[in-house]
């Protein structure tokens, strides 16, 4: 079960690392354009709703993470 977790673990440490790199990406962008790059514009609802479900795999990983260290 510890396997299971730290497996999960691993998945959510790549998943972040992606996220952040694309961050920085998007911030670089805008600091050298004064814009962002048109692919990454997108309704402000929909970047809300992206960040909420990003927000929630990560809670649930989190919580997964340590139900599987407590068993």
């Amino acid at each position: 079960m510890v396997a299971l977790g730290l497996q999960r673990l691993d998945q959510l440490l790549v998943k972040i690392k992606r996220l952040v790199e694309s961050a920085v990406e998007l911030e670089l962008s805008v600091q050298q354009t004064g814009r962002p790059e048109v692919q990454v514009q997108e309704d402000s609802a929909k970047l809300r709703k992206k960040l909420e479900d990003i927000k929630e795999a990560l809670t649930n990983a989190v919580e997964q993470y340590e139900e599987a260290d407590q068993k």
